[in-house]
């Protein structure tokens, strides 16, 4: 049973705790720490549980000394790296909810961080843990399905001003605590990414490195960072990675990942089921009957009491933050989409912004592989293609803040 402190009780640190309680045989809760004077469902279930509740992480991390195995972190993102490397230094393993951190530079300093705590640090992206895609990854590192060609992926995911009302760093490309990227591919829709990237390695437990990125970031919503995304990768071998996503649909259609090799196809639908196409007409359903995030927790304890590595080590997750960084760098601006292209409806006790025919073309550009540019989207521009070979800095000279780099409102 692993001792497991969480920092943060509101909006997904709630969630995260609820699934905890659910496995008492790998994990008890010993503390939680909350900002002052800040009431939540979460503190209330800790005092019901006699758990508890800190509101200053240095005292947490000085009484927890030898009582506690692991500090949980589902963390504002411009926090990620600042309060994980203060976890590892002060001699805690740490479970660092996704996206791991929003550059690649942080990423390095927190790869030397955690090397220097002797520690271990799990990044939380969920689906890699699944049955359904540890199945496909041994099938593509076994060399069932041939050489992995090319893989798509598509989602509307809409959401409401509720949404980017909930946190002062939604919808931020940087706040005063530091780079935050979010949107569609580095907040939301990560694990969709994340899952491209990985079975994409003919490798076992390593996802595929950008070795090119061309990008298109848009935005209807009045915000600094994108609400739709339109991205084409190519592998460190050679697959073709399509990634298209927007917050703007006036519909929900659930992630589908289409993957294409030599020997068969594969179809993963909503982080739930996958059919396999085998080359002679086989089929193969594959599916997971628990929720992939007990999975998650359950796969991270094994390990850490085992020794044995996490599916989500640093290094394996390095090429997620590569190809963040590159998709910002590929545009470098976020493209306005026009207001008469766009309305205002009433959704989900909210209000959303809708992109008219943005369903259509995400359902087009997946169907063919294509961005947004390349099916005809009216306000859509095409966007130049950046190598990232050797890449360690975002951003890289003359982009940014103080040269070139624009976003636009």
């Amino acid at each position: 049973m692993q001792r497991i402190a969480i920092v943060g009780t509101t909006n997904y640190g709630w969630l995260s705790m609820q699934l905890l309680f659910k496995l008492p045989e790998q994990y008890v809760i010993i503390a939680a720490m909350e900002l002052p004077g800040k009431e939540t469902e979460g503190t209330a279930a800790c005092r019901e549980r006699g758990i508890p509740i800190y509101n200053d992480l240095d005292r947490m991390l000085t009484d927890l000394q030898g009582k506690c195995d692991v500090i949980y972190l589902p963390i504002p993102i411009p926090l990620h790296a600042k309060l994980a490397t203060k976890c590892l230094k002060a001699g805690y393993n740490v479970y660092l909810e996704k996206p791991p951190v929003p550059t690649v530079q942080d990423y390095d300093e927190l790869i030397k961080a955690r090397d220097e705590s002797g520690k271990r640090l799990a990044v939380c992206f969920q689906a890699i843990h699944s049955d359904t895609i540890q199945r496909l990854k041994q099938y593509i590192s076994q060399g069932k399905f041939g050489k992995v060609k090319r893989i798509r992926s598509m989602a509307c995911w809409p959401r409401p001003d509720a949404y980017y009302a909930r946190t002062n760093w939604a919808g931020r490309i940087k706040t005063d605590a530091g780079w935050v990227l979010d949107g569609p591919l580095n907040n939301a829709l990560a694990h969709c990414a994340a899952i491209e990237l990985y079975l994409a390695s003919s490798t076992p437990d390593r996802m595929a490195y950008p070795t090119t990125i061309q990008s298109e970031l848009y935005h209807a919503r009045d915000i600094e960072s994108e609400d739709t995304n339109s991205i084409r990768v190519i592998t460190d071998e050679e697959v073709e990675i399509i990634f298209n996503a927007t917050h703007c649909s006036a519909e929900l259609t659930p992630v589908s990942i289409l993957l294409e090799a030599e020997n068969a196809s594969v179809e993963y639908f909503d982080f739930e089921k996958a059919t396999i196409t085998w080359a002679d007409g086989r089929t193969e359903e594959l599916s997971d009957s628990d929720d992939i995030r007990l999975v998650l927790y359950r796969r991270l304890a094994q390990s850490l009491e085992q020794g044995t590595p996490f599916y989500g080590e640093l290094e394996v997750c390095r090429p997620f933050t590569v190809m963040v960084n590159g998709a910002f760098e590929s545009p470098g601006q976020i493209t306005q989409i026009p207001s008469e292209y766009t309305r205002r409806e009433e959704k989900y006790d909210s209000m959303v912004t809708i992109v008219d025919g943005m369903d259509d073309l995400l359902i087009k550009a997946h169907a063919e592989g294509k961005l947004l540019s390349e099916v005809g989207a009216p306000w859509a521009k095409k966007s130049k293609i950046v190598n990232m070979t050797g890449y360690n800095q975002f951003p890289s000279r003359g982009f940014g803040e103080e040269s070139t780099m624009k976003f636009s409102a």
